[in-house]
């Protein structure tokens, strides 16, 4: 009996031994790390009006495609001239609708037509002195002009150029 009991008793290490290899053999696998999503560049711009004139101060600017701008617009006027002024960019050839458009809009939309898929970014209108800010992804590559749909100053225009 004995030596029954000693050939289970090897059994059942021979087992617990096969389970320690079989555990041993078989991996978890290692997680893959996922590739950092990638950080957008961020540049700032600035721009403003030149005085009481109405051109801005910069009739280009160039951007890299994709990156998050933050775009500052300063009203060069007097504050006692009472004119107001904007930054809009827009879609390539849509320059004289947004433009035709404001006249039917209000200072509370900022002239602009609320929700107009042709505006890709927009400052609010601001008086003498004072400076509104943008934040936008530039759009893909392309060349987009930038003007200002308040009245009177309609015939600001500049070139954003995205890269």
């Amino acid at each position: 009996m004995s030596h029954i009991h000693h050939k289970s008793h090897h059994l059942v290490w021979l087992a617990i031994l096969c389970c320690l290899l079989t555990a041993c053999a078989i991996q978890t696998p290692t997680p893959v790390p996922k590739p950092p999503t990638p950080v957008k560049p961020e540049i700032t711009l600035t721009i403003a009006s030149v005085g009481s004139q109405p051109i801005f101060n910069k009739p280009l600017m160039t951007v890299a495609a994709g990156s998050r701008v933050t775009l500052e617009f300063t009203n060069s006027t007097s504050r006692g001239d009472r004119i107001m002024q904007n930054w809009v960019l827009v879609q390539p050839g849509a320059e004289t609708g947004v433009i035709s458009d404001a006249p039917n809009t209000t200072l509370d939309t900022s002239f602009i037509k609320p929700d107009d898929p042709r505006v890709i970014a927009f400052t609010t209108a601001v008086v003498g002195s004072q400076i509104a800010v943008v934040t936008f992804d530039a759009p893909p590559p392309g060349r987009y002009t930038y003007l200002s749909t308040a009245p009177r100053h309609q015939e600001m225009r500049g070139m954003l150029v995205v890269q």
